[in-house]
């Protein structure tokens, strides 16, 4: 799912992956998040008009157009609580209505492991924390600024008022050298833009 398609980091890995996996068919969507914000005008101009999804659309959808009775999700109970409360109420890592989670009980380490162990390409991380993928978080902004301008344009072009996230952090960092009268790099001015 995307907010944005073909950005050029997510595509190396969708081009590896169909060089990889040549039998497989790689589908990408709008993320469901999308409709909410689009609707809303977040970082955009509201668009009433678009009508609201929620993931168990998108997963009816793919079920529907693709014949198929079970999917695949890649989330973790190590990903946050609000997952963690989810997916323990599943059995076997998977639900009443056949979604599956094979790595429901798998940390992130243990991916990055498993990765690594079968010569797969490392994850984007946006942080040194867990990434989530791509996302209006300054984090995200910053490793496109920093690694991937191209994306951070199609990312603004999409959405010209979230150019507010580096506005907001620049700033932030300008003020706090000034401050403290001296220069900071930009992680340190992040732990302390995040702790603000």
């Amino acid at each position: 799912m995307y907010f944005v398609k073909d950005l050029n980091h997510i595509n190396k890995w969708l081009n590896w992956s169909r060089v990889r996996y040549s039998k497989i068919t790689i589908v990408q969507v709008p993320h469901w998040n999308l409709t909410y914000i689009l609707r809303a005008g977040i970082f955009c101009v509201p668009n009433p008009k678009v009508k609201v999804f929620k993931v168990a659309h998108v997963d009816e959808a793919m079920r529907l157009k693709y014949g198929i009775n079970y999917t695949f999700y890649g989330m973790k109970k190590a990903d946050s609580m609000n997952r963690r409360l989810m997916l323990n109420t599943y059995k076997d890592g998977m639900s009443e209505t056949s979604k599956v989670y094979p790595l429901s009980e798998w940390t992130n380490k243990e991916v990055i492991a498993y990765m690594r162990a079968n010569k797969l390409p490392d994850p984007v991380r946006y942080s040194k924390n867990a990434s989530g993928g791509v996302g209006f978080n300054i984090d995200c902004y910053l490793w496109m600024r920093n690694n991937e301008p191209g994306d951070l344009k199609k990312m603004l072009e999409s959405f010209p008022a979230s150019e507010k996230i580096l506005y907001d952090f620049d700033t932030f960092k300008k003020l706090k050298e000034r401050e403290l009268s001296c220069p900071l790099t930009e992680d340190e001015a992040l732990k302390l833009y995040k702790t603000k």
